[in-house]
């Protein structure tokens, strides 16, 4: 059974990014799917799965990334999110491959320390996190936003890492700057594009959170073809071969 106003094939929470709820419930609906206990899921089903997260999240026509790109506005705010917009579709689509997040968050630093106080406090010890390649692009357009807006009100930036199961944790204190205006559509866009990721406002700082993917083989295969279309390039079968 589906609750009221509830897609039928779960759709709405991969909209939404709600995938636990996708989760359960794809357990739920498993056995009518395949009662005989077969494994299959229907191409056109994974296909609707992939249609709709493009549409809701990654710059289709009912995105927020979309109608903040196209913001007309010539005031300062239209001006922030349509740079917002650009800096998401940068993570989205460019996010590194190869580095870690301290090598990150180090060139960072290194590019910012010049012109601006950086702090940085690392207490990730060895506490094991594996980002997606969006999540890294996450974190180095973060950083660099934060950056570039402490810069712009010549004031220090401080930066401290934490992992807590299995998430990382990056709260950057902005002192001050009216964090809300500067950093508020930003975060908002980041959390309703990228896949496993919070970006959170708040008045003196920015908390990034990079959410841990599911480990593959907990899925069932229902919940794998959603979540595999909610994660997009970084997909299920890809990160598991990753590991």
């Amino acid at each position: 059974m589906t609750g009221q106003g509830r897609s039928p094939e779960g759709t709405d929470l991969l909209a939404t990014g709600d995938t636990e709820a996708f989760q359960a419930w794809a357990g739920r609906v498993q056995g009518l799917l395949a009662p005989e206990g077969g494994a299959h899921v229907p191409d056109t089903l994974r296909d609707l799965y992939r249609r709709v997260v493009d549409d809701t999240r990654r710059g289709g026509p009912r995105s927020l990334l979309r109608r903040m790109a196209a913001d007309q506005g010539a005031d300062g705010p239209g001006t922030v999110r349509r740079n917002a917009a650009e800096a998401v579709r940068r993570a989205a689509a460019t996010g590194p491959w190869r580095k870690s997040v301290r090598d990150i968050v180090q060139n960072w630093w290194r590019d910012q320390a010049p012109d601006t106080g950086v702090t940085v406090r690392d207490d990730m010890r060895r506490d094991t996190f594996e980002p997606l390649r969006v999540q890294l692009g996450a974190l180095h357009e973060t950083l660099k936003w934060c950056g570039e807006a402490a810069d712009a009100a010549g004031t220090p930036v401080d930066v401290e890492l934490t992992v807590q199961d299995g998430t990382l944790h990056v709260w950057i204190g902005l002192h001050s700057i009216d964090v809300r205006a500067a950093c508020d559509d930003f975060a908002q866009l980041l959390s309703r594009t990228l896949p496993y990721t919070d970006c959170l406002v708040d008045d003196d700082h920015v908390l990034l959170r990079l959410h841990g993917r599911p480990d593959p083989s907990t899925l069932s295969p229902l919940a794998a073809a959603g979540v595999d279309a909610y994660l997009g390039e970084d997909g299920v079968r890809r990160s598991a071969e990753a590991v």
